[in-house]
């Protein structure tokens, strides 16, 4: 049985090779359309421009656009500035994943979600493009973490019930609310939750 601080190292480990996977070649490749889109709505002159040009290609909500307006306005739009966002919050998904899967099995199986979630080609690939897809992941997860948090203290540790802190439900309703903002499909994560 490992100890907490022989976990924590170990996620340390994981979170230190999900980020180098990230950011190893991110700017070797040009942007592609997609991004070139997220980089083009971005830069609108103003908020009101910025919607009436997603409004027709971009089936999202502005969340991702807004953050990499302001991101660029400090970093720049080259390559590897522009992506970097999605490597933080795929990088934070890592995190995120090890304490959902502590809080709803053990410390084992957190481990094994975070590796999986730190390694899988696919959530790396999402994390090194301007795109909302690892931001999305970041907030559908948290959303989950805090939705599963107040169903935890529902029950209470001894099947009692107790009563939810505001800082709860909060966390919730603003984790949920970020996702939402990123991506449309954050509904089907609340009427999962409802159901």
């Amino acid at each position: 049985m490992l100890s907490k601080r022989q976990v924590y190292s170990i996620l340390a480990v994981i979170i230190l090779l999900g980020l180098f996977l990230r950011v190893y070649h991110l700017d070797q490749e040009s942007l592609w359309i997609d991004e070139v889109f997220s980089l083009h709505y971005s830069q609108q002159d103003n908020f009101n421009n910025m919607v009436y040009h997603m409004k027709k290609t971009e089936a999202a909500p502005m969340g991702h656009y807004v953050l990499l307006r302001y991101w660029t306005e400090f970093f720049g739009i080259s390559e590897y500035p522009i992506r970097f966002p999605s490597v933080i919050f795929g990088t934070l998904s890592i995190l995120v994943i090890f304490f959902l899967t502590r809080l709803l099995f053990n410390y084992k199986a957190a481990i094994l979600a975070s590796l999986f979630l730190g390694t899988s080609m696919l959530q790396v690939l999402y994390s090194q493009e301007a795109r909302l897809y690892a931001m999305f992941t970041f907030f559908s997860l948290l959303s989950a973490y805090s939705f599963v948090r107040l169903l935890y203290h529902e029950k209470g540790k001894k099947g009692n019930h107790q009563n939810h802190s505001f800082f709860d439900y909060l966390f919730y309703i603003l984790a949920t609310l970020l996702a939402l903002y990123v991506n449309y499909l954050t509904i089907f994560l609340i009427a999962g939750y409802t159901i």
